[in-house]
């Protein structure tokens, strides 16, 4: 499956390690870090924990918080300028289940109370915890929080119709559910979600043939029945590519102001020379008040079974390029079979261009690179959740490229390669 190892390592990756290591210098965080668990010596994390398969950046970029779903801890982990990101301290339950999203006071997390409810918590930089919302019933898949705003998803409700519920923080009151939205039979509503704020993007990959993306608005209801915000259902984006079934389009959500990107992992490549599952992302820019089809991006290095789109995350940027989008590909073959690979793509206002494939030599096979990614202004975090990390099987890491974003954007994509080293703050 795949091109030869060799086939699949552009020069420009190559170089930018080199590139990397030459910056982190005196007084400047590591340019590459693999966060594996840090307190094996005496917390040991069990074989098949997969740390990593959940994380979230705080968009500041100062805190990350992992998760193993599967060995039942976290840890945060912090950014300085000169020791890049070092692990604070974890914390241990179980049963937990991790769903992790950023958010500007911190980053908010989801606790399995192991009664059929499911609490939603935040975690501040300064390691103080404190409680959103308690008591939701259903399983939690999904979460988006931004300022006052939260929504949860719960894809499997309703036999796989899928639901998500959202909440708006009104004072003395806490979280007060504002809407509800439910699925068609075996949508999976809910299994994604990004809000931006007074939108919501949350995918249904089993909607329709080939998925699809639910776009919710708030708006400002003056009815005589009701007065105030409300939340409505404004838009259905159906999979663009309608002849093929299975597509998962809307696996995975990212929202930045006007621009909507989704990821279609198991989305087929026609033959001659196609397959399955090679993957796809798909953007989107709002024409008047609904979102139209931008562009869809995969790369050249895509083959079948690599499921790229399975991830995705938008970074706004100041000046040109305008965003940064940051993808995994889970099940690429880069070094070893399955190990996995990311793709920084820069929007440039004219044209998308892909500018870099970051995956390291060293990973393992089934090491699944790209199963969760996030991108901040500090850099881009992967999750690598079936990495043999501490010498233990399936026990999972992050990788970290801390600058990536500063370091290429600035005439890299150009061909200028003096933007090697003239973007570094």
């Amino acid at each position: 499956m795949g091109l030869e190892p060799l086939r699949r390592r552009p020069l420009f990756a190559l170089v930018l390690f080199a590139a990397l290591a030459a910056r982190a210098g005196a007084g400047q965080p590591p340019a590459f870090q693999v966060l594996a668990w840090a307190f094996e010596e005496k917390h040991p994390l069990p074989p098949n924990s997969h740390f990593g398969d959940r994380l979230a950046l705080q968009r500041d970029g100062d805190l990350l918080l992992v998760a193993a779903p599967d060995g039942g801890v976290r840890s945060r982990h912090h950014f300085s300028d000169s020791t890049g990101w070092t692990p604070g301290v974890p914390t241990f339950s179980t049963p937990q289940f991790f769903e992790l999203a950023g958010d500007l006071g911190g980053v908010a997390y989801t606790l399995d109370q192991g009664d059929g409810t499911t609490d939603i918590r935040r975690q501040l930089p300064s390691g103080a915890v404190e409680t959103v919302l308690e008591g939701i019933t259903g399983f939690v898949t999904a979460i988006a929080k931004e300022g006052s705003r939260l929504a949860v998803g719960e894809a499997a409700h309703a036999a796989g119709a899928g639901r998500v519920r959202v909440y708006e923080l009104e004072p003395i009151l806490g979280f007060v559910l504002r809407a509800t939205f439910v699925g068609t039979s075996g949508a999976a509503l809910g299994r994604s979600l990004a809000l931006d704020g007074a939108l919501l993007a949350a995918g249904a990959p089993g909607e329709g043939d080939c998925g699809a993306v639910h776009v919710f608005a708030e708006v400002t209801s003056s009815t005589a029945a009701e007065t105030g915000p409300t939340w409505i259902d404004l838009q259905t984006i159906d999979c663009p590519s309608a002849s093929q079934v299975d597509a998962d389009f809307g696996a995975a959500v990212a929202l930045s102001g006007d621009l909507l990107a989704v990821g279609a992992p198991r989305l087929d490549r026609p033959n001659p020379g196609g397959g399955p599952d090679f993957g796809g992302i798909y953007t989107f820019r709002p024409n008047g008040l609904l979102f139209e089809l931008e562009t869809f991006l995969r790369p050249s290095e895509a083959d079948e079974g690599d499921r790229f789109g399975s991830s995705v995350a938008l970074f706004r940027l100041a000046g040109s390029p305008n965003v940064a989008l940051f993808a995994g590909s889970p099940f690429e073959d880069g070094a070893n079979v399955d190990s996995g690979a990311t793709y920084l793509y820069l929007d440039w206002g004219d044209a998308w261009k892909k500018q870099l494939r970051l995956a390291p030599e060293f990973a393992e096979s089934d090491a699944r690179l790209g199963a969760q990614v996030a991108i901040g202004a500090m850099g881009v975090v992967a999750g690598v959740p079936r990495n043999d990390g501490n010498g233990v099987t399936d026990q999972g890491a992050v990788f970290a490229w801390n600058g990536v974003v500063p370091l290429f954007y600035d005439g890299f994509g150009r061909g200028d390669s003096s933007a090697w080293t003239s973007a570094v703050p």
